[in-house]
């Protein structure tokens, strides 16, 4: 039973909502003096909440390996996903890099599963970002240094308590 909840955790086909996407309520001003590469920083230092979605075209294209769409509602909505279900999530910045129209991000994804157990995830890996002649991105990919297996046995290893 366990093992189909957390197989359904990562096969969920996540619904777009009907919420209002949230644009950051960081100073205008602020904004508009910060580069986008200032502003993924704190992005991933508030993950997931307060994000720049207005950083992402309207149809920005997103693929990681566990999703793939179209769509800045959607990323928003799988945003939300991540802060509604997972407990303590949160992204490490490693390294944070431009070259052109090209970003490149190095993190490390952690969460608590909510099984009973609670299961502390790690998941490494890298963003390859694209951006338009306007500065949006309309490309986001995710790849990780690991396997969606080993994210699967994460859950069911032996953890030291906290």
């Amino acid at each position: 039973m366990a093992l189909q909840f957390i197989s359904d955790i990562f096969t969920h086909d996540l619904k777009v909502t009907k919420a209002p996407l949230k644009v950051n309520k960081v100073n205008m001003v602020n904004i508009a003096n910060m580069d986008i590469l200032d502003r993924l920083r704190a992005d991933y230092a508030t993950f997931p909440k307060n994000q720049s979605y207005d950083l992402y075209a309207e149809d920005v294209y997103f693929k990681d390996p566990m999703n793939e769409f179209r769509g800045r509602e959607r990323y928003h909505t799988m945003i939300q996903f991540i802060e509604t279900w997972f407990r303590e999530p949160r992204l490490d910045l490693h390294q944070l890099q431009r070259h052109g129209n090209s970003i490149r991000s190095d993190w490390t994804l952690h969460w608590v599963t909510p099984l009973p157990w609670q299961p502390r995830i790690a998941i490494p890996g890298w963003s390859e970002l694209q951006l338009n002649d306007d500065g949006l991105i309309i490309s986001h990919i995710d790849y990780w240094h690991c396997s969606r297996l080993d994210v699967l046995k994460q859950h069911f290893q032996r953890q030291p308590r906290q």
